[in-house]
């Protein structure tokens, strides 16, 4: 009996090798949580079954026995209804926004008619092969712990400060990164919205995380996570803090690399002030460390005046207040990022940098969930539906340049799955 009637809904629609793809990509991203997702024992069954279709003269990566596991079928889609019930005015649009295709009217395409992408299907295959791999060379077949829906997945990197960072080699160190972080929009506010043509379109060229959360409410705590790993018992937007523990920027500097955070509105270089203009320190993470020096606080001004290639390893962009879409709207915050990052996009994808895009919390409306994307030479263009929130996002940073983990990101897995190369 299928637990969610929406499945019913797709099945209909939808071709039953399209389907199986899906629903297995979703699984990669999701196997490793007990409760709402398949036990190993749910998993024993989909290799068994894989197994005998391959003896069987199978070709395609899918698992047509799948759909007759009904707790493995409905854990499979317990995670997003949780939050997406709440924020979906139908099943229809439960699909649209969270079910195993995570597409939207702005793909221009029918959801009941949407094709299995080359992608979707390597991934599909490269998930089998692993469960495979555990299942015939593993220790036992015993699973590794897993963690809660509510967490991030761990590593095995172990915890506190200084673990190394898990499967580092796989993950580039760009030339240069370039994160940018805007203001209380859901995942659903962007992605899809007309008025957001050029994140969209950063969303079409890049790794867009379709199952990206911000850490907590309100803003401050979620940017110092971010940055350093940790809220720091931080709980709302107060100002000033002075803290003094391991961060992003201390990180770098230690490694012989470098930060700077450009802030628009800022009123000089390392000014301390919390708010001028349309300036907010709360927004600004690394004016509240005191091991950041405050020469790595600028204006925006001074970006914009480099080369990119004159950028520091990694520079962390804070739009102001308007421009972030914290006071002004979607549009406004869109067109600002097109005219100040769309040169340095174009330049990083030939050049081995990166463009991060993130969200500090959405509007408190759907979950915390966020958009995210990843754009530059190094990315893989794609929909990806791994779990992730700020801890990943620093963990990945961290790994790439193979600093020591710090607070929360030492247990958070970085980034994989979306490299192209370095």
């Amino acid at each position: 009996m299928n637990h969610y009637p929406e499945i019913e809904a797709v099945k209909a629609g939808v071709s039953r090798e399209s389907l199986d793809s899906d629903m297995i990509d979703h699984a990669a991203a999701i196997l490793g949580f007990p409760s709402t997702y398949p036990p190993p024992s749910q998993v024993a069954q989909v290799i068994e079954s894989w197994q005998k279709e391959k003896a069987a003269g199978a070709k395609a990566p899918g698992v047509s026995n799948v759909l007759a596991l009904p707790s493995l079928q409905a854990s499979l889609f317990a995670g997003e209804a949780t939050f997406c019930r709440a924020t979906s005015g139908s099943p229809a649009r439960l699909f649209y926004d969270c079910g195993p295709y995570d597409v939207g009217p702005e793909d221009g395409v029918d959801m009941t008619t949407k094709p299995t992408s080359a992608t979707m299907v390597a991934r599909a295959a490269a998930l089998l092969a692993v469960l495979l791999a555990a299942a015939c060379g593993g220790s036992g077949g015993t699973a590794a712990p897993a963690t809660s829906p509510s967490q991030t997945p761990t590593t095995s990197a172990g915890s506190g400060r200084g673990a190394s960072a898990r499967a580092e080699a796989g993950i580039p160190a760009p030339r240069r990164v370039v994160l940018v972080v805007m203001e209380n929009h859901s995942y659903g506010q962007i992605i899809g919205n007309r008025a957001a043509p050029f994140i969209n379109g950063l969303a079409r060229q890049g790794a867009l995380f379709t199952r990206s959360f911000a850490v907590t409410h309100p803003s401050e705590p979620n940017y110092l996570a971010l940055f350093s790993g940790s809220t720091q018992g931080i709980t709302d937007d107060s100002c000033p803090h002075r803290l003094n523990t391991a961060n992003l920027a201390a990180d770098l500097a230690a490694s012989g690399r470098s930060f700077t955070g450009y802030a628009e509105d800022l009123p000089s270089v390392g000014s301390p002030v919390c708010t001028s203009g349309d300036y907010a320190r709360k927004h600004a993470p690394w004016a509240d460390f005191a091991n950041v020096p405050a020469s790595d606080s600028r204006p925006f001004s001074a970006f914009t005046a480099l080369d990119p290639a004159a950028l520091p390893t990694v520079s962390w962009v804070i739009p102001n207040l308007c421009h972030d879409m914290h006071d002004c709207d979607v549009a406004t915050g869109d067109a600002w990022l097109r005219d100040h990052l769309g040169g340095y996009v174009q330049w990083a994808k030939t050049h081995a940098s990166l463009l991060i895009l993130t969200w500090d919390e959405d509007d408190r409306g759907a979950g915390n969930h966020i958009a995210t994307v990843f754009v530059g030479q190094p990315v893989m263009p794609g929909r990806y539906a791994q779990r992730i929130s700020h801890y990943n996002v620093l963990a990945t940073l961290e790994a790439a340049y193979r600093l020591p983990r710090d607070g929360n990101a030492a247990n958070a897995a970085p980034i994989s799955g979306i490299w192209s190369g370095p």
